[in-house]
């Protein structure tokens, strides 16, 4: 009678253990398009009309993403090359940002990158910090639009920099957000 008791008490906690284990578990929300830089960076540029009072917001965001603890580098380079910021208008009722991936023709090498920012005036920017929206936060755009340079999609975790649409400024990365840029770039 002692060992079937013994067997039971067992068994409820093996079972405990068991559940335990599987809320401890870490599932990553992020979203990998199976693209990637061969090189591990991405030389970039902003437009020739990409004003000046949003630049540093652009470069916070590239620099957040250089310190994700990835091998992946962002290159702010100021002469021509092919992966640029761009200020276009993309209307009133259009995104905030949208980024075009371009790859090496039969590969998954991406070559270059164009991210252009929604230049429309019913898009009210601001280059500080509001819980209140609009103005939208240009670095957290920014931030998410740099992620999708780096071959992550859109995600359903509301805190994640790469979650669609917009819910407020958001200057640092998720432990998922880093999950995902480190998983393509160790």
């Amino acid at each position: 009678m002692k060992h079937k008791k013994l067997g039971t008490t067992f068994k409820k906690l093996f079972l405990t253990l068991i559940v335990v284990a599987a809320m401890l578990q870490i599932v990553n929300a992020y979203v990998y398009t199976g693209y990637k830089w061969p090189w591990g960076s991405a030389d970039w540029r902003f437009s020739t009309n990409f004003p000046d009072s949003y630049k540093q917001s652009v470069q916070n965001a590239a620099n957040t993403w250089n310190n994700a603890g990835s091998s992946f580098r962002f290159n702010y380079q100021w002469y021509e090359v092919t992966s640029y910021v761009d200020w276009v208008d993309l209307g009133g009722n259009g995104p905030l940002g949208h980024t075009n991936i371009y790859k090496y023709p039969f590969t998954s090498s991406i070559s270059r990158a164009v991210t252009e920012m929604n230049s429309n005036s019913a898009k009210y920017w601001t280059t500080t910090q509001s819980p209140d929206y609009p103005p939208y936060d240009f670095e957290t755009a920014a931030l998410h639009e740099f992620g999708h340079w780096l071959s992550l999609a859109h995600t359903s975790d509301t805190s994640t920099v790469m979650y669609d649409p917009y819910n407020g400024p958001k200057r640092s990365l998720t432990q998922d957000d880093k999950n995902g840029i480190k998983y393509i770039y160790p």
